[in-house]
């Protein structure tokens, strides 16, 4: 599946400049069981919108027809829900702070207006905001009064705010969902010793709101995907780490890695910048993965991981799983395992299902 992988790298990695002829080669050599897998992973990895705009780069139609069709119309719908979603984010930001709450934008709703050069580049459903502390109740009654609501399941609001660091909100007729967070993460994957941590070193961009000082924010972003990539030591030490990452069950996507590449490019964070908040924040090992992984997706300034360090707190059994699934990803990713876009569960996972090593046994995964 060598051609499926460099095709979509290729044409995924936005400061990569496009060759027309190695490009019409490699999409005129796949098969047509490889444009199935082509189309699935750019659906899984998001990268619909991004791929749409690079073909049209390109002279002539790179793709057969119907499938750059498709994807043009997913960048236009991309453009129109940022365009949504961004205008409810001002909607937001103007409520609270009529309130006196500063609120600091996160992950999509941010890096749409700030880093990516079109809002249909880069899909989001859902808004990542982040307040103090101190002011999530106060939040909690500006969203509610906007017609935003707790889901009923939802444990005691006090119990969550105990133990996680966000509640969800979801809007009564709109549907949107809104992340109100007062930490970037849980405290073991990212020990930020103080939220004045984070909003003392907060900038302020073209828009009226604060925003993440460039490195830590490059950091939570490889966090947040250490936190999805249960497998992220495996595949940064093994010598295919793109097919394993780019396999669905790695449970990344690569529309992360093209938001960390971004970020970094626009304001000069370098790795040794991430390195340094990723010491101070105790979580050097998972980012160092990402960066790793990163690097040999998007040929982005990045450590290679070492093949002889092990993975630290894998029991045995959880090893056994980890090292049968890397075995069926390759089967898969080799044209010989079970990879289908059609089957009920691989729709599942198109739909951003979080796919985990117990939830693959339960359906049945072919050892």
């Amino acid at each position: 599946m060598s051609s499926v992988v460099e095709l979509l790298l290729e044409l995924a990695n936005p400061n990569r400049t496009l060759q027309a002829t190695r490009m019409a080669e490699l999409a005129s050599s796949l098969t047509r069981g490889e444009r199935d897998l082509f189309e699935g992973l750019l659906r899984v990895h998001r990268v619909e919108g991004l791929v749409a705009n690079r073909l049209d780069e390109l002279p002539g139609e790179v793709l057969p027809g119907d499938l750059a069709d498709r994807l043009r119309k997913k960048f236009h719908r991309n453009k129109l829900q940022a365009m949504k979603m961004v205008g409810e984010f001002r909607r937001i930001h103007r409520r609270l702070g009529e309130a006196g709450i500063a609120v600091m934008p996160i992950k999509g709703v941010d890096l749409v207006q700030r880093v990516y050069t079109d809002p249909g580049l880069r899909p989001f459903e859902d808004m990542d905001l982040v307040v103090r502390e101190g002011d999530v109740t106060a939040a909690t009654d500006v969203l509610q009064g906007l017609g935003y609501e707790l889901p009923k399941s939802l444990l005691p609001a006090a119990v969550v705010k105990k133990f996680h660091f966000h509640l969800p909100f979801f809007h009564t007729t709109s549907g949107i969902l809104v992340e109100l967070h007062w930490r970037l993460a849980d405290r073991q994957s990212l020990s930020v010793s103080t939220e004045e941590t984070v909003w003392a070193g907060a900038q302020r961009a073209d828009e009226p709101y604060p925003v993440l000082a460039p490195a830590l924010y490059a950091c939570y972003l490889a966090v947040h995907m250490a936190k999805h990539g249960y497998l992220n030591a495996r595949i940064a030490r093994h010598d295919r780490v793109r097919e394993l990452a780019l396999h669905p069950w790695a449970d990344l996507r690569l529309m992360w890695f093209v938001d960390l590449a971004l970020l970094m490019q626009k304001f000069g964070t370098s790795v040794e910048d991430i390195r340094a908040v990723a010491r101070s924040c105790r979580c050097v090992a998972a980012v160092e993965d990402v960066l790793s992984i990163g690097a040999a997706l998007l040929g982005t300034s990045g450590p290679v991981a070492s093949s002889t360090a092990t993975t630290v707190g894998d029991g045995v059994l959880e090893r056994r799983v980890k090292d049968r699934l890397v075995k069926g990803m390759l089967r898969d990713m080799d044209g010989r395992g079970v990879l289908d876009f059609r089957t009920p569960w691989m729709l599942a996972i198109n739909k951003h299902t979080h796919i985990r090593p117990v939830r693959l046994l339960r359906l049945g995964r072919p050892g």
